[in-house]
């Protein structure tokens, strides 16, 4: 696993399929699948960021740690926003990760929790006292 490539959350960019979708300008995949899927997917929590549906030109990213071109919905994303604030690599390093309210809503998605596991390995090879 190449830590570089696991999100904040511990999602791996490289597998996320608007990532994959992106790196191979499969228009196609954007446009007919994934708009849709994920429109029904994150629905309520997009609403309540005033977003009504994923629209097919949103359905670009180039990952999560990239300068620019971020899925809307991992653009305002808030782990990513917590990491980012208390200069963490992942939630793996925080001193509050396992009670994580954040953590904890975005793994209740069945599609969100290998991003458990990857943070798991990686809290795993940490020294004691490695997390802040």
């Amino acid at each position: 696993m190449e830590e570089q490539k696991i999100a904040y959350c511990g999602l791996n960019c490289a597998e996320c399929p608007i990532f994959i979708a992106t790196v191979n300008n499969d228009f196609s995949l954007r446009l007919k699948k994934i708009a849709k899927e994920w429109s029904d997917l994150y629905g309520e929590y997009l609403k309540e960021r005033g977003v009504d549906g994923l629209k097919p030109e949103e359905m670009s990213c180039g990952g999560c740690r990239s300068d620019g071109g971020r899925f809307i919905g991992c653009a305002s994303c808030v782990i990513r926003s917590c990491c980012q604030e208390r200069i963490l690599d992942s939630c793996a390093y925080c001193i509050e990760y396992g009670r994580c309210e954040f953590l904890e809503g975005f793994y209740s998605v069945i599609e969100h929790r290998a991003g458990m596991d990857n943070l798991e390995k990686i809290q795993s090879h940490l020294p004691p006292g490695k997390e802040t």
